[in-house]
């Protein structure tokens, strides 16, 4: 018996969702990566190349930015950033 259509369509919406939901994952990861880094201009030039490694418009983008800026400066003042890096990165190779 030849399995049902819409079976096979629905097995495919849940794994591109998840595909999805990993690469945003990823994306966060990294930007609060980028915004835990130092340097200020450092900061900047890693989000934009994230930004244009994700290929996103700049109206989409900022928003996701800004909450990564929001989350790296609470790691910052929790004096957490080392730990926040470990477990970003370990974060990371998890969804690769």
């Amino acid at each position: 018996m030849h399995p049902c259509p819409s079976d096979a369509l629905q097995s495919h919406i849940v794994e591109t969702r998840g595909n999805y939901s990993r690469r945003c994952e990823a994306l966060a990861c990294r930007l609060i990566l980028a915004h835990l880094l130092d340097d200020a201009a450092d900061r900047a030039a890693a989000a934009w190349q994230i930004q244009s490694d994700a290929a996103m418009p700049f109206g989409r983008f900022q928003p996701v930015n800004q909450t990564a800026q929001v989350a790296a400066e609470y790691w910052r003042e929790m004096g957490q950033v080392d730990t926040a890096r470990r477990r970003l990165t370990e974060r990371l190779r998890q969804l690769s």
